[in-house]
């Protein structure tokens, strides 16, 4: 369970801090907050469910960032893009957000060899993405080290 305080990663989101556990109408609720402008409840007993976790160690972190490698596209990925994207941010998981990332970054490089442009969704998928994986990073890391993983 977590606690007043704690800073958790939260799908779609990235690192939210717990301001609260408040009580309305007999459920407990989390209640988060998001860069320091939006609030949301989540209720207790579904909080793991929808993903909410603890930040990775910084030892799992670094040597999650050391094993992600380059992702090759083929036919079924680009077929697939948006199921897999929205699935996958809906993890919570910094594994899933990364691939998000390097799938993304490798069909927008495949799209600029024939003077095209990734479309609006996914690069506002990226741009979901990459802050998700910066707000870990700078968490778990510190704002100095993070500096050389920040996308």
């Amino acid at each position: 369970m977590f606690k007043k305080g704690d800073a958790v990663i939260y799908p779609n989101y990235g690192k939210v801090v717990i301001k609260s556990i408040c009580k309305e109408a007999d459920k407990e609720y989390y209640e988060l907050i998001y860069e320091e402008n939006l609030e949301m409840l989540i209720p207790i007993t579904k909080a793991e469910s929808l993903g909410m976790r603890y930040p990775l160690e910084k030892a799992a972190l670094l040597e999650l960032l050391k094993k992600s490698k380059k992702v090759d596209l083929v036919e079924e990925d680009l077929l697939s893009v948006e199921k897999a994207v929205n699935s996958m941010l809906a993890t919570g998981e910094l594994k899933d957000v990364i691939y998000i990332i390097k799938l993304l970054q490798t069909l927008s490089e495949e799209k600029l060899k024939v003077n095209k442009k990734l479309e609006l969704n996914h690069r506002q998928y990226l741009a979901l993405a990459i802050s998700i994986f910066n707000s870990e990073i700078q968490y778990v890391l510190g704002e100095k080290k993070a500096q050389e993983f920040i996308l």
